[in-house]
């Protein structure tokens, strides 16, 4: 997944758009932009799944708490497999 910074800094953020955030309990997460909040300060961000934990459980998040914006995401079935080390 290829993440940068650079197109929240030039357009913001739109419906759609997925985003990396850091939240102050659960760390680093990744979700989708639902709707902006009418002061523009804040995102209301959702997961995939219906019982993803999303804004629907932490609400709304600041716009400042954005790390960045998901411009490539490479799926791993095209990504040769890790094998562990023995």
């Amino acid at each position: 997944m290829l993440v940068s910074k650079v197109p929240i800094l030039l357009r913001g953020v739109r419906p759609g758009d997925v985003v990396v955030f850091r939240h102050p309990r659960l760390g680093k997460l990744i979700k989708r932009v639902e709707r902006l909040e009418e002061n523009g300060r804040a995102v209301f961000l959702l997961g995939l799944d219906s019982d993803s934990v999303d804004s629907r459980t932490f609400g709304a998040v600041p716009v400042r708490h954005l790390l960045g914006k998901v411009i490539r995401h490479i799926p791993h079935q095209l990504s040769p497999p890790i094998k562990p080390r023995r």
